[in-house]
């Protein structure tokens, strides 16, 4: 028995998660759509669109990856098997998976593209980063083309059942088990894999560094800036700039961490295989988190939220709050007793004559 083998109670509990995660990720999608057509605050108006692409783009993926896919990996090897119902009626899995990567490219691009929009938004049009129009929407359709042409990749990839059993022999480690779990897809450990994997390292890498620059430059331009407004304007545009930049990358820890470690062991032929099946329960955590910090961290939002549910009574005003229970009853009394008084009019008391 090689350490390669999942076990089919960690099969159950891998794909209940996906279920659970089905259960629980469409609501927030609903709430999330809500929210961003009806309670965005004017002051997020601009990336209001990226935020609603984004949104879709994470529906999509959940929908390929938790129903249709439901990919259980043998990571850092090139191999996984597919348990989901879009493989298991017969959809192609070429096109399955290439929905799954073209969704994911196409996050990563949003995510760039969002904070471009806001950076540009922001600095002023002497700036000599400021891009003129036709460079930045040629340098959108660009990004657009890139995924679509991701997805053409790899929906037109020669991969079959027979290049998946030739990949198996090339391996010392037996992984031959697969092939009675379901639909399995299998790669020679070449260059062309180590390629791939470190190209993906460095796009991450870019990715990151880029959208982190521009976070920075804008807290640079905005403390330096003496024609964005008062100070108070610039501190609510830089308050808005961190909202959004919470919103977009502490999700993306959860999605981005796991798949660069992964394919850091993938491409240096280190890390184990378990390590690897707990890195893939991380990323399982990316949509709903995707959803509540984009819910959470927007005041708007929270304050739709919070509408639903009832208002404690709020007895901050009154001065017996820190009072022990039994005590704050008995002032709670007087206090009632009092106003009832003041009401009736003879809470005065009569002037007394000396006379």
């Amino acid at each position: 028995m090689s350490d390669y083998f999942v076990s089919i109670e960690m099969e159950r509990a891998f794909s209940t998660t996906f279920h659970i995660k089905f259960v629980i990720s469409p609501i927030l999608h609903c709430i999330c759509f809500y929210c961003l057509i009806r309670e965005t605050p004017q002051n997020q108006h601009e990336v209001r669109f990226f935020l609603m692409f984004l949104q879709i783009v994470v529906a999509v993926q959940d929908v390929v990856n938790d129903i249709m896919l439901e990919p259980i990996p043998l990571l850092p090897l090139p191999a996984a098997y597919f348990v989901g119902l879009g493989v298991r009626i017969g959809v192609p899995l070429n096109l399955i998976l290439s929905l799954e990567v073209a969704s994911s490219a196409t996050m990563a691009v949003s995510i760039i593209l969002c904070f471009l929009h806001k950076h540009q938004t922001i600095i002023d049009d002497l700036s000599r980063l400021k891009m003129r129009k036709r460079v930045y929407h040629l340098l959108c359709f660009c990004c657009g083309c890139m995924c679509t042409f991701i997805f053409i990749a790899v929906l037109t990839s020669p991969s079959d059942f027979a290049s998946s059993n030739r990949a198996i022999a090339t391996y010392k480690i037996n992984i031959t088990w697969i092939r009675q779990r379901g639909p399995y897809m299998v790669l020679e450990k070449n260059l062309y894999t180590r390629a791939a994997g470190l190209l993906f390292l460095t796009n991450a890498l870019i990715s990151g560094i880029s959208t982190n620059a521009m976070y920075w430059h804008i807290l640079h331009y905005l403390n330096n800036a003496t024609s964005s407004g008062s100070v108070s304007t610039r501190n609510m545009i830089k308050r808005s700039v961190l909202a959004l930049y919470i919103q977009l990358f502490a999700p993306s820890f959860f999605l981005g961490l796991p798949m660069v470690i992964c394919f850091l062991f993938l491409s240096t032929d280190t890390g184990d295989f378990m390590t690897c099946y707990v890195l893939c329960y991380i990323l399982q955590l990316h949509s709903p988190a995707h959803s509540i910090v984009l819910l959470s961290i927007t005041p708007a939002y929270r304050r739709f939220l919070l509408s639903f549910f009832p208002q404690r009574s709020r007895v901050k005003q009154h001065p017996y709050r820190s009072l022990p229970h039994l005590p704050r009853q008995i002032s709670h009394v007087f206090l009632h007793i009092g106003s009832a008084l003041h009401r009736l009019g003879i809470h005065r008391r009569p002037s007394i004559s000396f006379e």
